[in-house]
């Protein structure tokens, strides 16, 4: 019975000692769809997280990372392109529909 304790333990600690020495995996990290409809802090390019004030330049033009919309501070946050004077060109949004 000693003998059979010994041996589970050393098997035990064998089995142990080689799943310390495991190599780490490099992981990439994924945006759920859920939240990218939801209220964001940072902007995303390239799977790289950017704070507010960012800027970043892709081919032709510069993106800025900026509030959704101009009147909300704590708002979400979205990729906006910057004209030739370095001010910031917001989206045309639609129009809005009336219903008499």
């Amino acid at each position: 019975m000693r003998t059979l304790i010994i041996l589970s333990v050393c098997f035990l600690s064998l089995s142990l000692s080689l799943f310390c020495n495991a190599e780490p995996h490099n992981s990439r990290t994924f945006v759920n769809a859920s939240q990218l409809t939801q209220h964001q802090t940072m902007c995303w390019y390239d799977d790289k997280r950017y704070s507010e004030g960012a800027l970043i330049s892709v081919k032709t033009f510069t993106l800025l990372c900026s509030a959704k919309n101009p009147n909300q501070t704590n708002g979400a946050l979205m990729w906006l392109k910057l004209n030739e004077q370095g001010k910031v060109i917001y989206p045309n949004r639609p129009k809005k529909i009336t219903v008499k």
